[in-house]
């Protein structure tokens, strides 16, 4: 998401304003967006809570980690919905007051750090398009972690939703197929039985219908 957009969201369009957060959140911040609706010392209180439980010292150091967890919350009135990247069928894939995490480099926790593995599509590594990809992924910053030669790959959300689609595809396929080859033994099963039945009675059989 672009600092114009946070801006428009968060904070009336002021852009000085959103430059002061995301300066805190690169120096170690943690810095949370909440909606109006959820913004309480109870949901403040949960934040701090989820940010900074099951921290230890073999933690990846980030700033936020090794230096006093300082968090920034700011209040925001939703004006747009918002796509979840949910990949739970249970729950919706669109949100109206969702609470957004700004994460740095600095800022970051391990739970964070984990989710850079984008293992499917509930990790944290997304990208809002391909301009934004382009800009985010320079060689410069690639090389300055030792990644610019390990070649990533990132899938669409179109593909990803194609993808899900030929699962439940090739789920449906495989299910009619094994019911059709139950019912096709079940068929000669019953064939079978009837065959030696025919057999093991077949006199008597004779004698009814010559009667």
């Amino acid at each position: 998401m672009g600092n114009e957009v946070f801006c428009q969201l968060f904070e009336k369009n002021s852009f000085q304003g959103f430059k002061k957060i995301l300066s805190q959140a690169n120096a170690g911040t943690r810095a949370y967006f909440v909606p109006d609706s959820l913004y309480s010392k109870d949901t403040l209180a949960y934040l701090k809570e989820e940010a900074t439980d099951g921290i230890t010292k073999g933690d990846v150091q980030t700033p936020f980690v090794k230096k006093k967890r300082k968090f920034r919350f700011v209040s925001y009135h939703p004006n747009r919905s918002f796509f979840t990247w949910n990949d739970n069928s249970k729950y919706a894939v669109r949100t109206k007051n969702p609470i957004i995490c700004l994460s740095t480099a600095a800022n970051m926790n391990y739970i964070d750090i984990g989710n850079l593995l984008a293992v499917g599509f509930d990790g944290s590594l997304r990208f809002e398009n391909k301009t934004a990809k382009k800009k985010a992924l320079t060689f410069d910053r690639l090389a300055a972690h030792s990644l610019s030669d390990n070649a990533m790959d990132f899938a669409s959300v179109q593909g990803y939703i194609d993808g899900l689609q030929k699962s439940l595809w090739k789920t449906v396929t495989l299910f009619s197929t094994v019911i059709a080859l139950f019912l096709i033994v079940l068929v000669f099963m019953l064939l079978v039985i009837f065959s030696i039945y025919q057999l093991a009675n077949q006199e008597r059989i004779a004698v009814k219908r010559f009667l």
